[in-house]
């Protein structure tokens, strides 16, 4: 009887011990450098500002500008883009065929240009740290229903800079361009503090 029980005993910490190893092993995500790049970031939130000084983007300059990397899984990367209070973004990147990989920006239904979801497809492979996505046809469609020309020839670039230490954005429009750059030297809390004042 005690036999029995020492080899129950036995396997269940054997269980134990195997659940910990793999949560210690940080979380399961797709091979490559760029999905790599994203493990000690997930569940934080980084803060950001603008690097290109397009007129239109004034607001954005003058707001807290935040990068949430809020769930990392094998099926890909989902970060939360908040500017200030407005929490209607985001960008969730998957593993596509080839190596190739998948950037879709949401909105809130309701947002933005009335399109839920858009972006592109990058073939720099997962090894590359700064990947470059071009508009897709579905989404260059629905811009074109919703008559916004200027994003039809939309080409996305992110990912990580200067060694690891920061994670930049940039979209190249027809007639204008948009970047920021995330420090992600030192996480910030979830939820933004009011008191917070976007970089100089």
């Amino acid at each position: 009887m005690r036999t029995r029980r020492f080899t129950a005993f036995i396997a269940v910490s054997t269980l134990a011990l195997a659940a910990c190893g793999s949560a210690a092993t940080g979380p399961n995500l797709p091979e490559g450098a760029f999905w790599e790049a994203f493990a000690p970031l997930c569940g934080n939130a980084y803060l950001g500002g603008m690097t290109t000084t397009y007129s239109a983007d004034r607001d954005w300059k003058n707001s807290r500008l935040i990068l949430h990397v809020e769930d990392c899984a094998q099926d890909g990367v989902k970060a939360n883009f908040n500017i200030t209070e407005d929490r209607t973004r985001t960008w969730t990147f998957t593993p596509g065929e080839d190596g190739n990989i998948n950037l879709r920006i949401g909105r809130a239904e309701g947002t933005g240009p009335g399109i839920e979801s858009y972006g592109g497809v990058s073939t720099e492979g997962a090894d590359a740290m700064i990947q470059i996505f071009p508009i897709d046809e579905e989404s260059r469609a629905a811009f074109e229903e919703k008559r916004i020309m200027l994003s039809t020839q939309n080409v996305w670039t992110l990912g990580f800079a200067d060694e690891g230490a920061a994670f930049t954005y940039h979209v190249q429009r027809i007639a204008s361009e948009r970047g920021m750059r995330f420090d992600l030297s030192t996480p910030v809390p979830v939820e933004t503090p009011e008191d917070w004042e976007p970089p100089a």
